[in-house]
């Protein structure tokens, strides 16, 4: 080694120690153009308006939305939708659910009526999988009363629904809100979880404008009895209450 090869050395050092020392902000990349929705919903069909209960809105029933679910009715790769509805207290109007079905680039059409899935009451929820493994999309809807378990009946490309909720041993008569399939015992066949809310009752009006840790809220569920959850096992198709 000469004096000679440690000079550029040094000077390299000094250069990387500056650097590492330099209070410069780092540049931060700009996208090129900002995220953003458009709602379209109008333009491609899904016109439908949610009935909650009357104007007044007396009751903490009136205060819940109803829910939707993504599913592919007639397995041809588009996302159909089932969007749930609700009713009034004498559980006699609302327009029942809607199934819309992807017409890809057209929009989306609701075929509910035609295939036997609008519903009755006031729906809550809803949640689709292959319950009974043949290979589509069935649907479960939770209601203020009586959930209903939609199995898929489509044939040749034509889509149509059955009510089978009497037959597969499904009683839940509770007010359910959210609900989930998962297979929790590892044997191949999807069980399924409901959440339950609270005991309603239209004869026990709840006062409005009540407070909740010092803030003032809506109708809320304080006072009411909880609904309680329930896990049901699916054994071939059929469901026992295992909670």
């Amino acid at each position: 080694w000469h004096l000679g090869c440690y000079v550029p050395l040094a000077a390299m050092a000094v250069w990387m120690l500056s650097g590492c020392n330099s209070q410069t902000d780092p540049e931060m990349p700009t996208p090129s153009s900002s995220p953003a929705f458009v709602d379209v919903a109008e333009s491609v069909g899904l016109t439908k308006v949610h009935t909650g209960g009357g104007p007044d809105k007396e009751y903490i029933v009136e205060a819940k939305g109803g829910g939707a679910a993504f599913l592919d009715l007639e397995g041809d790769g588009d996302l159909d939708l089932y969007w749930v509805n609700g009713a009034t207290l004498g559980y006699s109007e609302g327009g029942g659910n809607a199934l819309y079905r992807n017409d890809g680039s057209a929009g989306f059409t609701d075929v509910a009526p035609a295939v036997g899935a609008t519903g009755r009451g006031w729906g809550m929820g809803a949640v689709s999988a292959d319950y009974d493994n043949d290979g589509d999309a069935d649907l479960f809807v939770t209601c203020l009363h009586n959930d209903i378990l939609y199995r898929n009946d489509t044939d040749a490309g034509i889509p149509a629904f059955s009510d089978v909720t009497d037959d597969v041993g499904l009683h839940l008569p509770g007010w359910s809100t959210g609900a989930a399939f998962g297979d929790y015992d590892g044997d191949g066949d999807l069980d399924l979880y409901v959440s339950g809310y609270a005991e309603f009752s239209a004869d026990r009006v709840q006062p409005l404008g009540t407070r909740w840790r010092g803030a003032s809220v809506f109708v809320g569920p304080v006072g009411l009895p909880a609904s309680p959850d329930a896990l049901l096992r699916n054994d071939d198709g059929s469901f026992v209450d295992k909670t």
